[in-house]
């Protein structure tokens, strides 16, 4: 019935909103009402909340540059309609983290407060995001909570109390590459086991994007060869000269192709980097006619693999 998502990395704010708005237009269930946000940064604790519409509304409604770049973000999302103030889902604290989870983290026990606030106490008293997490569940285990942490660090930690673990189609994904992650727990969303490394997937790619090193200029007319892998073979000022493609092709008239994954950038036979795009390629007997339907294609390119 609800979902939490935590994001390190450059651009965190965006790409966790990014991957909730994606969410929505799959998901079933308890999504696209309520998203309460929260986001560290340069500028401190920031946070922003509506009840209906979830991540798509938010981003509509328009953002500032300083909350959609944050390095550190949560969310909290479910239906519509949740108790005011909806920070008490996302509470944060700029010198210690921000916690986020999913059900009712915000619910307060016999101890007086809830997990997701014990959880951001036990990191202000200096605890690491995964012992913080683990430490709000084990107090209440019948706590009807699961809790996400994030430290200043970057780092996450996830824990359900022992109640929620039980449940069936509980989601729960955290990913990491180089030195961003994305944590996220659900519940209640059709898939949602399903949807949960997914949505962390569509975070992390948002936080660590291909590092373009250039373009190409693709133009109707390139030959093409067929050889043992794909490859654009460059010229000496960096014009393509011809298009080797590892894919059977008739051996004359019409034809229609791709040039297939990360095809070797080459120039005077070594490998200068690997090609980001692959247009829908057509051609006639050995040379290229249109790319995507155009004439003329601009690809991107990034720096090869280190050897």
């Amino acid at each position: 019935m609800t979902i939490g998502i935590a994001a390190s990395g450059p651009g965190a704010g965006r790409a966790i909103l990014g991957a909730l708005a994606r969410a929505e237009a799959v998901g079933t269930g308890a999504i696209g009402g309520f998203a309460s946000f929260a986001c560290i940064g340069p500028q401190g604790l920031w946070r922003c909340g509506i009840q209906r519409g979830g991540a798509r509304a938010l981003l509509a409604r328009g953002l500032p540059e300083e909350a959609l770049e944050a390095p550190r973000a949560v969310l909290m999302s479910s239906g519509p309609d949740r108790p005011e103030p909806l920070a008490q889902f996302t509470p944060g604290d700029a010198a210690a983290g921000l916690v986020t989870g999913h059900r009712f983290p915000n619910l307060r026990g016999g101890a007086g407060s809830s997990p997701a606030e014990a959880a951001l106490e036990a990191m202000r008293a200096g605890i690491g995001p995964a012992e913080a997490a683990e430490l709000a569940a084990a107090a209440d285990p019948d706590a009807d909570a699961g809790i996400v942490c994030l430290g200043l660090d970057g780092r996450i930690g996830m824990a359900n109390a022992r109640h929620v673990a039980a449940f069936p189609g509980l989601g729960q994904a955290l990913q990491a590459q180089g030195g961003a992650r994305a944590g996220v727990l659900c519940n209640g969303i059709a898939h949602g086991a399903l949807l949960a490394p997914l949505i962390a997937e569509m975070a992390l790619a948002a936080l660590v994007p291909p590092q373009v090193a250039g373009t190409v200029l693709l133009q109707r007319g390139l030959p093409v060869l067929r050889g043992s892998w794909s490859e654009l073979r460059l010229g000496p000022q960096m014009q393509p000269e011809a298009l080797v493609l590892s894919a059977s092709l008739p051996s004359g008239g019409r034809w229609s192709a791709g040039y297939g994954p990360q095809a070797r950038l080459t120039r005077d036979g070594l490998t200068v980097g690997r090609l980001l795009d692959e247009p829908f390629l057509t051609g006639e007997d050995g040379r290229v006619e249109s790319f995507d339907g155009r004439e003329c294609l601009p690809v991107r390119y990034v720096a090869p693999d280190p050897a």
